[in-house]
């Protein structure tokens, strides 16, 4: 009977061991992602203080260069120049997965909207 003790407490003692350094191993990797997130991330205030009409250089020369880009233009037919919108993208601060998006007519170059998800 000690033999089943000693084995049963021997695998115990290496599942609680195994667990613990897979969540330290993910906590850290967490930890790791979170910090290379924040280098191109904006805070709330930074967010707010952006107002429609800037342009692209302005919202850039205060925020830095953003996270990553878009655009979306289409030609219509009877209207001379395409309608759409170049958007650029900052990570939140602090946050995984969430993100803020300003928006600039592709003809004017002024921030028309702006958003966070």
């Amino acid at each position: 009977m000690k033999t089943v003790l000693k084995i049963t407490l021997g695998i115990l003692l290496a599942s609680v061991l195994l667990i613990g350094g897979c969540v330290a191993l993910i906590g850290g990797a967490a930890n790791e992602v979170q910090k290379e997130n924040d280098k191109s991330a904006i805070t709330s205030t930074q967010y707010r203080s952006i107002e429609t009409g800037m342009t692209r250089d302005a919202v850039e020369d205060r925020l830095g260069a953003p996270t990553d880009e878009s655009e979306y233009s289409s030609e219509i037919e009877g209207f001379d120049e395409p309608i759409g919108s170049s958007c650029i993208y900052y990570n939140r601060k602090g946050e995984l997965l969430s993100l803020y998006q300003f928006c600039f007519d592709v003809n004017t170059g002024k921030l028309e909207s702006k958003m966070g998800f």
